[in-house]
């Protein structure tokens, strides 16, 4: 996270993600640097590993 007043923001998917791919999925958002501010709903990550799924921001994040 990048300007943000926490180091982290929690994430969710719009669609299930199949089990064997979870963990590269985690891999790639934690790789992942946002800058703030981010609204809750805001896709983060559109269609991660090309498998339809986006990784969005479960809640608002200002900037510090």
């Amino acid at each position: 996270m990048e300007n943000g007043f926490i180091p982290l923001i929690p994430v969710r998917t719009d669609k299930p993600i199949l089990k064997d791919k979870l963990n590269e999925v985690l891999m790639i958002i934690a790789q992942t640097v946002v800058n703030a501010p981010i609204k809750m709903g805001d896709i983060l990550i559109n269609d991660v590993l090309n498998s339809g799924v986006n990784i969005i921001a479960s809640r608002d994040l200002s900037k510090s």
